[in-house]
């Protein structure tokens, strides 16, 4: 999983390197058509040509401006942290493991299945509890907001366990068929 957060935020990277690229040459090649893309921007924000000729001006001025204007607001996309990638596949990637990992902790630690399959069941509602929670307070939410959230993430979390244990039911009822 942190090998996946890694490559998606590697990935984002990329596309925006060939966008820009591809604006870059936009802007080189054929300004007037994204002179025309910028004044249809600002018609988007209810904004006149007249009104918005200063700006556009001003942005012809500045290749490097002008790009980033298109990236931010004809393309809606915004630069990757390069340096942030590997920070979310480590965070990802110990999420998974400890999520993962503490759970399994009572299947070596007792010797009654069933003992340990509630132990474990427990164990993984407080850490969706807990995650949901804490996910919400990181992002600046309410302490109210918070609360709604860890519910939300258990029962996310409750749905993909039902789900992975109804398939599994599922495969195991099924006959195998003999030649």
């Amino acid at each position: 999983m942190g090998l996946g957060a890694y490559l998606a935020a590697s990935t984002e990277q990329k596309h925006y390197e060939v966008e820009e690229e591809r604006e870059r040459k936009e802007v080189q090649e054929c300004p007037q058509a994204e002179e025309e893309e910028i004044y249809e921007i600002f018609a988007k924000y209810g904004i006149t040509r007249a009104a918005a000729k200063g700006v556009v001006e001003v942005l012809k001025e500045d290749e490097e401006n002008w790009v980033k204007f298109m990236m931010d607001f004809e393309l809606k996309l915004e630069k990757a942290d390069t340096n942030r990638a590997w920070i979310e596949a480590l965070v990802m990637g110990v999420s998974y493991f400890l999520g993962g990992l503490l759970p399994m902790i009572p299947y070596f630690a007792f010797q009654n299945v069933n003992h340990a399959l509630f132990t474990s069941i427990g164990i993984t509602v407080l850490i969706l509890i807990v995650f949901g929670y804490f996910k919400a307070i990181i992002t600046g939410t309410t302490r109210r907001d918070a609360i709604i959230s860890a519910g939300q993430t258990l029962l996310v979390g409750v749905v993909a366990a039902g789900a992975s244990y109804g398939i599994v039911r599922g495969v195991d009822s099924v006959q195998p068929v003999h030649a």
